[in-house]
């Protein structure tokens, strides 16, 4: 691996890890792939590569999985982002334990996301929450209630952070008696 720190969940026996890597790559990019185990970690499914591929760096997956065998995996990728230092935001979602994964899909909609996301699944119910520049720096919120099929509208959670370095990741979320529960740090007068 390489020094973007690896999305672990365990859910009913199984282990489940999104990580990135360049092991496949022929031109050294960063890519975003799958693993699992069902006997603890003593063995492990073949890498599948969740990101694009020889194309831009795919980084800092999160992942979260559910008691009914839905696993979802959201990133950061640069590509066809045409700014140097943000891209989109990805999303693929499995519905039977990481066997098999639908096609990615991105969530924002201006290749202004950052390094810093987090995503929740409850069966048919999808949450990703993200950093962003598209108006200053924010931290934005999209939701699906069909397993990913469909999105609501980008929601901004918080916003006004004029420095990039002012809003900090990781944010992160879980989901408890039908509510989204998010946790971030920002920069305010000089304190954390």
């Amino acid at each position: 691996g390489i020094g973007y720190p690896p999305s672990i969940i365990y859910r009913l026996g199984v282990v489940h890890l999104a990580y990135n890597d360049t092991y496949y790559s022929i031109d050294s990019t960063i890519d975003v792939f799958y693993i699992n185990s069902h006997d603890e970690g003593v063995t492990w499914s073949e890498p599948v590569i969740l990101s694009f591929p020889e194309e831009q760096h795919g980084q800092w997956p999160e992942i979260d999985a559910d008691d009914s065998g839905n696993v979802a995996v959201c990133w950061m990728d640069y590509i066809g982002s045409p700014y140097d230092w943000t891209g989109g935001i990805w999303c693929r979602i499995s519905n039977d334990y990481g066997s098999t994964w639908n096609e990615p899909i991105r969530l924002e909609n201006d290749y202004k996301g950052r390094a810093g996301t987090d995503v929740v699944i409850n069966n048919n119910y999808v949450a990703v929450v993200w950093i962003g520049t598209a108006i200053e720096q924010s931290l934005y919120y999209r939701e699906s209630y069909d397993g990913g099929q469909t999105w609501g509208d980008i929601q901004i959670v918080s916003h006004g952070q004029t420095n990039p370095t002012d809003l900090l990741y990781p944010a992160k979320s879980i989901k408890y008696n039908n509510y989204i529960h998010m946790v971030w740090s920002k920069k305010e007068a000089n304190r954390c």
